[in-house]
């Protein structure tokens, strides 16, 4: 009998260790092996926090080859560069304390290491600027939309969202805008077209910015929409030299 009970035990952990005792090479979440790790904020725009407001990051993991998308088991969370402009706590929620810039970082138990995001803490009592971000009629998210005075000195930043849209904080004095060229890959020669006319983002053609129209006046405390999408074409699309360089 004793004979058949650790010849059944055996075969039981012969099983296990078959089927699940492996690493399956994610670390904290599940697939991969993956090519970048990162910290994400799906629920918002990390260039406009607003002080006294909370944001949750998260680390996502994409598969080699697939590109495939996987949200990571974070295994500790930091403020980098800055820690002034808040606290962030064990499950990735970051509440914002003073203006200024950042970045949040993240570790896990995995490979890569996890890329670090960028933010920016920004004062209460700003004026915002809505817009869309569109290829056609489609909608597209990720492209980072720079604020300028009329001396070409930027003010402010917002990422257009999963719909299309965004949102940013800025002076009363914010007039013009352009697009960052690392938001633009896959893009015809970085240009984009606004109100008729297309434009260069950096600064190939230096200060190729477009001067936006609203549907109010900038105020501080309220929000104000950018009258017309901002248009940015896919490589089937190749724009015109740029028009609005003036």
């Amino acid at each position: 009998m004793k004979f058949w009970i650790a010849l059944l035990v055996g075969m039981v952990a012969l099983v296990v260790v078959g089927c699940g005792g492996g690493s399956s090479g994610g670390g904290g979440g599940g697939g991969g092996p993956f090519s970048l790790v990162r910290v994400e904020s799906p629920n918002g725009d990390p260039l406009n926090i607003l002080v006294g407001s909370s944001i949750q990051f998260v680390i996502a993991g994409y598969e080699v080859g697939t590109g495939n998308r996987v949200v990571l088991q974070a295994t500790s969370w930091s403020v980098l560069d800055n820690p002034a402009v808040g606290t962030i706590n064990g499950n990735g929620q970051f509440t914002a304390a003073t203006p200024g810039n950042a970045r949040i970082g993240a570790t896990w138990n995995g490979t890569p290491t996890v890329t670090p995001l960028a933010i920016t803490v920004r004062a209460q009592g700003l004026a915002g600027i809505s817009g869309t971000v569109r290829n056609g009629g489609t909608a597209v998210a990720g492209v980072v939309v720079i604020f300028f005075n009329a001396a070409n000195n930027e003010v402010g930043r917002a990422t257009s969202q999963a719909n299309g849209s965004f949102l940013g904080w800025v002076p009363t004095t914010a007039t013009r805008m352009n697009l960052e060229v690392a938001t633009l890959e896959g893009r015809w020669l970085k240009q984009w077209d606004y109100n008729s006319e297309t434009y260069q983002a950096g600064n190939t053609i230096p200060n190729c910015h477009a001067t936006f129209i609203l549907n109010g006046p900038l105020t501080n405390g309220q929000t104000r929409t950018i009258t017309g999408s901002i248009q940015v074409l896919g490589l089937n699309n190749p724009p015109p030299f740029p028009t609005g360089c003036n």
